[in-house]
């Protein structure tokens, strides 16, 4: 059995913690309100906070020369962010802001590592996490080399239904928006190749969209369908 003190994964660039750890970064933070596109830090900056998601949302991105915004991932409530930059003193690369009003818990440096330091359960989740982050990081480098937009399409949605869903006439509706653009930045790919897995997934039979939501109809059949992928591909 997982210890629940150790409980951790992975969302967006974010670490997730269970509830007594999170109570733990709660009581060491100061609770700030963050309306949208409020800037957290940008690039080259040295950050002196991480950020615990209470709700909202939070994005990495960077600038490109044609003045647009190229969104590289998306951190939702209950993930806290900008840790590993903090632990190892790292210069930022990607600028951070909230893609919608939120509710944060700014936690500085010097409280972060008072809790590493006097706190050996939260230093192990905080390492189980980091950990958890590098092999999920290297996972999403081999799936992008071996398999195909359409199966990481259906992998990103069964994660979200995994983490988010709920049941909803016998399907699973993923109660976060998931914008086609979002997804084609997460996978690194263009929107238009998005578009074209998530029809096929609804030409499947797979996937609905209610209400600005998608609805995954069975993660069981879903599953299948990434197995004939792999087979196909």
């Amino acid at each position: 059995m997982t210890n629940r003190n150790q409980v951790s994964t992975q969302s967006g660039d974010g670490l997730i913690f269970s509830e007594e750890l999170v109570d733990m970064i709660r009581s060491a933070g100061t609770e700030i309100v963050a309306r949208k596109n409020t800037i957290l830090c940008r690039a080259e900056d040295m950050p002196e906070y991480c950020y615990y998601i209470e709700s909202g949302s939070v994005v990495a991105y960077e600038n490109v020369i044609t003045g647009s915004e190229h969104i590289f991932s998306t951190s939702y409530a209950g993930t806290i962010i900008l840790v590993p930059s903090m632990v190892v003193t790292h210069r930022l690369t990607l600028n951070f802001k909230t893609a919608e009003d939120s509710k944060l818990i700014r936690v500085s440096r010097d409280d972060l590592f008072t809790l590493i330091a006097t706190d050996p359960a939260f230093s192990a989740s905080l390492i189980y996490a980091l950990s958890m982050r590098l092999m999920g990081t290297i996972e999403q480098y081999r799936e992008k080399g071996n398999y195909t937009v359409e199966w990481r399409v259906c992998k990103m949605l069964l994660d979200a239904a995994a983490r988010v869903g709920i049941d909803y006439d016998g399907k699973i509706l993923i109660q976060q928006r998931l914008s086609q653009q979002a997804m084609a930045d997460r996978l690194q790919v263009n929107r238009v190749t998005v578009a074209r897995a998530i029809r096929s997934l609804k030409d499947h039979g797979l996937v609905e969209y209610i209400n600005g939501y998608y609805c995954v109809r069975s993660a069981d059949q879903m599953k299948r369908h990434m197995q004939y992928l792999e087979s196909e591909g």
